[in-house]
């Protein structure tokens, strides 16, 4: 297996090294794939298949490809979870990757608040690396330590960001975990729930992912995942502090800045009923958790502020507070805190009746019932007149979120003995600057409209009744604070509202497409169904016509049998070929032969008889005819006769009233003539009026600009700066394409000039190499044509040498030199062709190294050059009889020849001349 191991890894490296990654990402998936069905192995052989990990998560971050590091993380899971092997190994591959990530996208580079396409893209794919590990860790109880990790990197990632849209995606999975976990809660021998180190990691997780989406404003869901939290925090036996604190902590600070101070009231005299086992920690985490709801439970219930030390350490100054605040080594008990609760200066007293009545009526949230419960929960404390008149004014408060109420409602809301005292409450609320609110006697209502303050002016003013003194300046603190937060919150709304539209249009859309795509292929599969449908009942009909008209045949056959003689004759042959050959197919067209004959005769006398009938007809319809004519004739005689014609009497009257009509017409032009007539009056009135016209229009487009706020100026510029970058960055892109086009073309071009230059040099070398190896022959009718180049006579003076005219002698200077100067050798297939030595005075040997003699050249039997030949002691060397048969070929003298020593000789020239 190790041996395996170590030749995937091999492999699949030089894949990489190649840039062949797709290949690498198979080889190394199919790995890890057999290596997963093997579980009876030992880890000794894990380190490599960890290494193989590295490198596979290593190429799916350079192909950016989510979908195959899925498939990677999932088969490693698989595979740690059947070996056994410690979870650190998966963390340790996963820490890999997102070293791997940030450098690949450069993450450390990205400037926080960066709005370009290009970082965009990189925080976008770094969040997809998050989503894939944590969908990775996800419902798997064996990693859980690793999911809390990374859910706590994402939420850093989340809130430094500030990408609202991948903190919904994972408030999603949180919630889905949740759910399951609810599923499985009593089923405690499957679930890990019930283990401390698994409820504290839920917890941790919860409290960071509020702690991001109260960075960004979504404190809804900040109050969801709280409630997550209090629902994991039931199966906790001992809580620990740091962890309770902290959700305290969190618990007041979203249900702070939503509002709802009395539901915080009661929720944290919940989480101090599921705190009962307080009494078992120490002494000195004791003291500190008890500070901590007290202080928490105080504040939630009246005053809104988040909890932070500086408030902490005023509290503990308070000499009321340090009366409440127990001693180190006195333990918290329930009774304490309720105790120190009802002490405060205003409060919710802890009966049991009003929290009931309250938390029947939290379900609303708002309105009548929440405003009973508000006075019920006051009438049932012993409180003075100025609490009930603080919660009468936070009655009001919260009346006014209904938007209209009956006087009834608003009476018995608000506590009053009758619709007067009501009013009173109301008109006094408004002058104080807690509501805007108008009351209608005609309709019996009180309608309210958008709170101008928040909530805390209502607990401004219970202080100012109840405790004017030290807290002042928080509270006023606290309100600069709340008017500043209330711009920037109306701002995130809006714009969450915006985000969660557009979501919901592309979610639309989506799903339009799908239904689209759907019903087209639905509608393409019921089209082929019903054309095979079609096709097997056009069958089947047509297989039915057949037997039919088989059927009417045999029918028509025995009729022609019954009343044609000839069809008899053909049935009683028919009947014959049956008996005989057994095959009525051959006599099947004879009869149908006869048949036709047959009709063909019958239709001839139908057709004889329906001619006669015809004529019989149109004798009759001629005669009648003939009698409407004579008649016409009489009745226009007699109008001839009275004088005057019925068609005149009616040309008149038509004449008559179209002359009326015409003149009525003129009547009605006359009589309107007047009114149409211009007047100057008239003109200016019509001026007058456009002009206001105009100028309201311009007057409400003046005011409509002068209300536009800053923001929305400041947002359009930015829209048209944003745009005009865009213009200039696909300008600068096209610009580049151009000239890396132009470049491309110019090395094109380049390379085919050097391409034809090669291949013109090459030709030359070509054509220099046929001259080398042609033969001397050749290269003299070649010369004395004047075709061959200068480089190459050059090269070849030697072997041009007597050819060459008196000027080219001068020109490439050859000088004469004597007989003995040349020495035989092989060129282009010439046994004797000769080329000069270096000196005059050395001695030859012949080619052959047979004989020693001088050899000179010939050109053929017919070439009668002088040349300077040597003399060989008075004798002459003799060149053979035949000079056609040696074709110009040097034969040496004989032996004999040589006795007298070897001299070139002027004379022996001089008789050649001769």
């Amino acid at each position: 297996m190790q041996l395996h191991a170590q030749s995937t890894l091999r492999r699949a490296e030089d894949y990489i090294s190649n840039e062949e990654y797709l290949s690498a990402i198979n080889v190394m998936a199919d790995a890890l794939a057999i290596t997963r069905r093997n579980r009876n192995q030992t880890p000794s052989w894990f380190a490599e298949f960890q290494d193989i990990a590295k490198l596979y998560v290593q190429a799916c971050v350079t192909l950016r490809s989510t979908e195959h590091l899925r498939n990677c993380l999932s088969l490693y899971k698989n595979l740690v979870t059947a070996t056994g092997v410690p979870p650190s190994h998966f963390s340790d591959v996963l820490s890999h990757l997102m070293e791997v990530t940030r450098s690949e996208l450069k993450y450390d580079e990205i400037t926080h608040g960066s709005t370009s396409e290009e970082d965009e893209q990189k925080l976008s794919h770094m969040w997809l690396t998050y989503r894939t590990v944590l969908d990775a860790l996800k419902y798997n109880a064996k990693f859980e330590d690793i999911f809390c990790d990374f859910v706590l990197r994402a939420c850093k990632f989340i809130t430094t960001h500030k990408r609202p849209s991948d903190m919904m995606s994972l408030f999603s999975m949180l919630g889905g975990l949740v759910a399951s976990m609810r599923k499985y809660a009593q089923q405690k021998a499957e679930s890990t729930l019930h283990l401390p180190s698994t409820q504290i990691i839920h917890i941790r997780t919860r409290i960071a992912f509020a702690e991001a989406a109260a960075t960004l404003g979504y404190w809804q869901h900040a109050r969801r995942t709280l409630e997550d939290a209090r629902w994991i925090l039931q199966f906790v036996y001992r809580p620990q502090q740091e962890i309770l604190s902290d959700l305290l902590f969190m618990y007041g600070r979203v249900l702070y800045h939503l509002g709802d101070f009395l539901l915080a009231g009661a929720a944290m005299l919940h989480l101090v009923d599921i705190a009962r086992g307080l009494p078992n920690l120490g002494d000195e985490r004791a003291t500190q958790v008890s500070d901590y709801l007290l202080v928490a439970a105080a504040v939630a219930i009246e005053r809104p502020v988040p909890l932070s030390a500086t408030f902490i350490d005023a509290a503990r100054r308070n000499a009321q507070w340090r009366a409440l605040v127990p001693a180190r080594a006195e333990p918290v008990t329930p009774a304490m805190l309720r105790a120190a609760v009802t002490a405060l200066p205003v409060h919710l007293h802890a009966t049991e009746q009003p929290l009931a009545m309250y938390t029947a009526a939290s379900g609303t949230r708002t309105g009548p019932a929440r405003s009973a419960a508000m006075l019920a929960i006051a009438q049932h404390s012993e409180c003075p007149e100025t609490l009930k008149a603080a919660i009468q004014s936070q009655a009001v408060v919260a009346l006014a979120a209904v938007g209209s109420v009956s006087l009834e409602q608003a009476t018995a809301c608000l506590g009053a003995s009758n619709d007067i005292e009501a009013e009173r409450m109301v008109v006094q609320a408004v002058s104080e600057g807690l509501v805007s609110a108008k009351i209608d006697h005609r309709a019996e209502r009180v309608v309210f409209t958008r709170s101008p303050v928040s909530v805390v002016a209502a607990a401004d003013r219970a202080h100012r009744l109840t405790a004017p003194g030290p807290a002042a300046s928080l509270l006023a603190e606290l309100k600069d604070a709340n008017q500043r937060n209330i711009h920037r919150l109306e701002l995130i709304e809006e714009t969450k509202m915006e985000r969660e539209r557009l979501a919901k249009e592309e979610e639309n859309r989506i799903i339009a497409e799908e239904e689209k795509r759907r019903e087209e292929a639905e509608k393409r599969e019921k089209e082929r169904l019903q054309a095979e449908r079609d096709r097997r009942e056009a069958e089947k009909e047509r297989e039915m016509r057949l037997k039919m008209e088989l059927n009417k045949a045999e029918i028509r056959l025995e009729e022609i049998g019954r009343t044609n003689l000839p069809a008899k004759r053909h049935l009683l042959k028919m009947d014959l070929a049956k008996d005989a050959e057994g095959a009525p197919e051959k006599v099947i067209p004879i009869l149908e032969a006869a048949f036709l004959a047959y009709q063909k005769k019958q239709n001839l006398k139908l057709k004889q008889k329906n001619v006669t009938e015809h004529r019989k007809l149109w004798y009759t319809i001629r005669s009648d005819r003939v009698v409407e004519t004579k008649r016409r004739l009489a009745i226009r005689e007699k109008e001839q006769t009275e004088g005057k014609s019925i068609y005149d009497a009616r040309i008149e009257e038509i004449v008559a009233a179209e002359k009326a009509k015409w003149e009525a017409r003129l009547q009605r032009k006359d009589a309107v003539r007047p009114l149409l007539a211009p007047s100057a009056e008239f003109f200016a009135k019509v001026m007058a009026d456009r002009k206001g016209r105009v100028q309201d229009t311009l007057d409400e487009q003046r005011q409509r600009l002068e209300e536009l706020k800053p923001a929305e100026i400041e947002r359009q510029i930015e829209k048209l700066r944003n745009k005009r970058r865009e213009e200039l960055k696909q300008q600068l892109i096209q610009e580049e394409e151009d000239r890396k086009a132009a470049e491309q073309a110019l090395i094109e071009e380049e390379a085919a000039k050097k391409k034809a230059d090669e291949e013109r040099r090459k030709e030359e070398l070509k054509r220099l190499e046929s001259y080398r190896t042609m033969p001397k022959y050749k290269l003299k009718k070649t010369y004395q044509a004047g075709e061959l180049p200068e480089q190459f006579i050059k090269q070849r003076l030697d072997d041009l040498k007597t050819v060459l005219t008196l000027e080219d002698r001068m020109k490439y200077g050859v000088t004469d030199a004597p007989a003995s100067s040349y020495q035989p050798h092989s060129s282009g297939g010439m046994a004797n062709a000769y080329r000069p030595s270096a000196g005059p005075d050395h001695a030859v040997a012949p080619a052959t190294g047979t004989a020693w003699g001088v050899n000179r050249p010939s050109f053929g039997a017919g070439d009668r050059r002088p040349v300077d030949r040597p003399s060989f002691g008075g004798g002459r060397p003799s060149y053979g009889g035949d000079r056609s048969a040696g074709a110009g070929m040097y034969k040496p003298p004989s032996r004999g020849g040589l006795s007298g020593g070897y001299k070139p000789s002027a004379a022996s020239g001089e008789e050649k001349k001769e």
